[in-house]
């Protein structure tokens, strides 16, 4: 495969590939673990349920020609536009395998499902085999890949890896609170950097279930580090209209990491499933 330019637009790149400010050879503190069950055998949606998915990149990391065979002449573009294969058959895979949880949803093929994205980047489904109305979201870091899906309201979901990253410090300024700055200097250094990838995956996850980029003014949102909370506050400010319904959910996907998802509404619960073919 011949490989062009990666776009560096996305911040979230960035904070994978970043390198801390200073040493930390900390444990993560404790934080809410998903049982993950097997594969369903309905793929309805019932009850206001939020259904996640989890899956890890094969440790081969090769390009199947049937993961090739479902993605769309855009998506193998994109593909194209990897700098180092592995990580442009990590793209294919994990493309792939999103494909055929929609196709399972909307009772289709994996290559039928028709992906589109809002002016700002939000991925869209445009088919019209959309019975349940579905919504979902999508986030990947290292080799995990998380999907969300509920129907009839937006969803963001965000997962990090936790490790060292460069200029912590600056993000912390630019898009947090004053409040938020000042609860963050109380933890100690053995927390701060679990305490930091919570607080960004909150706030991550609730730009994506709004639809926004980091145009958005995060500064004036506020949202807990506390790592043990399941629903986490988000506390919204009334100039920004219509945003006041939205609510997170944080969990542990595996070692090393967090997560957050951000729903519109209350009166919805998760369930969690772990990606077999």
């Amino acid at each position: 495969m011949k490989l062009a330019r990666l776009s560096n637009g996305k911040l979230q790149m960035l904070i994978l590939d970043a390198i801390f400010f200073e040493t930390c050879s900390r444990q993560p503190m404790s934080i809410n673990k998903l049982k993950w069950q097997p594969r369903p055998n309905s793929f309805r949606i019932v009850n206001s349920d939020i259904h996640i998915w989890r899956t890890f990149t094969s440790k081969d990391n090769a390009a199947d020609e049937n993961a090739l065979n479902v993605l769309s002449s855009d998506e193998l573009a994109r593909a194209e536009r990897f700098h180092k294969i592995d990580d442009a058959n990590r793209f294919i895979e994990q493309r792939s395998i999103l494909r055929t949880i929609l196709g399972w949803y909307l009772d289709i093929l994996p290559r039928n499902v028709r992906i589109d994205y809002t002016p700002l980047g939000k991925p869209k489904l445009y088919t019209p085999n959309n019975k349940q109305n579905l919504e979902f979201n999508i986030t990947h870091s290292g080799e995990i890949m998380l999907v969300a899906l509920t129907t009839d309201r937006n969803v963001g979901i965000d997962i990090e890896r936790i490790r060292p990253m460069v200029d912590m410090s600056r993000m912390i300024e630019l898009y947090f609170s004053a409040r938020e700055i000042e609860e963050l200097s109380s933890y100690n250094e053995s927390e701060r950097m679990t305490a930091f990838f919570c607080g960004w995956t909150r706030k991550e996850a609730f730009l994506k279930a709004i639809g926004e980029g980091l145009q958005f003014p995060l500064d004036k949102i506020d949202v807990s580090w506390d790592s043990e909370e399941t629903r986490p506050s988000l506390l919204i400010p009334a100039e920004l209209n219509g945003l006041s319904d939205y609510h997170l959910f944080s969990f542990h996907p595996a070692d090393s990491y967090v997560a957050a998802l951000a729903v519109e509404g209350e009166n919805w619960n998760v369930r969690s499933f772990q990606f077999s073919q």
